[in-house]
């Protein structure tokens, strides 16, 4: 499986859940309900499908962190995000 590096140039702007959901190893039912919880927007293509930026990719990054690593409820990672 290819890994997604955010800190090096990369030639897209913006990124399908599918290719989100592999690079954070997080299904992507389970992004969409972080988006919802966490008040992320993205941006939709033509075809309506949801546009990540780079931006929105670290955001759910440290979102999973806080979740998965630190074991912070959503309420709490919400808490310490201060959203």
């Amino acid at each position: 499986m290819t890994r997604l590096k955010i800190n090096r140039p990369m030639k897209k702007t913006y990124f399908t859940i599918k290719v989100v959901s592999r690079f954070l190893r997080e299904k992507a039912h389970t992004i969409r309900f972080w988006m919802k919880e966490f008040r992320i927007e993205t941006g939709r293509s033509r075809g309506n499908y949801r546009l990540f930026t780079r931006e929105d990719i670290c955001k759910l990054k440290k979102i999973r962190e806080l979740i998965r690593v630190d074991e912070y409820t959503i309420n709490g990672a919400i808490k310490k995000l201060k959203i």
